[in-house]
């Protein structure tokens, strides 16, 4: 793979859900050791993903008030499903 990503995140639930989503949109995963986590105290989500190939990096990140709204979904399928109606622009800065 020539792709790489760095998640910043806290290491509970619902925050680290976003990892699946990546490893499974991405490839990258913590076996293949091109996924890492950062972990961190505060309520917020960071992703840098770099091209291995051309060194270019782009930064993602998750607006905070995106998890506050998803705790409001009964299951995580309604949840995940209203994640993907969002537009990009709504859901990172």
């Amino acid at each position: 793979m020539d792709l790489e990503c760095v998640v910043e995140t806290k290491v509970e639930k619902p925050w680290t859900c976003v990892i699946d989503g990546i490893q499974s949109s991405t490839h990258c995963t913590l076996g293949k050791c091109n996924l890492k986590l950062k972990p961190v105290n505060e309520n917020k989500t960071l992703f840098s993903f770099k091209n291995l190939k051309t060194q270019k990096i782009l930064k993602l990140k998750l607006r905070p008030e995106i998890f506050t709204k998803s705790k409001k979904f009964e299951d995580l399928e309604q949840g995940a499903d209203w994640v993907l109606k969002t537009p990009f622009n709504r859901l990172f800065i």
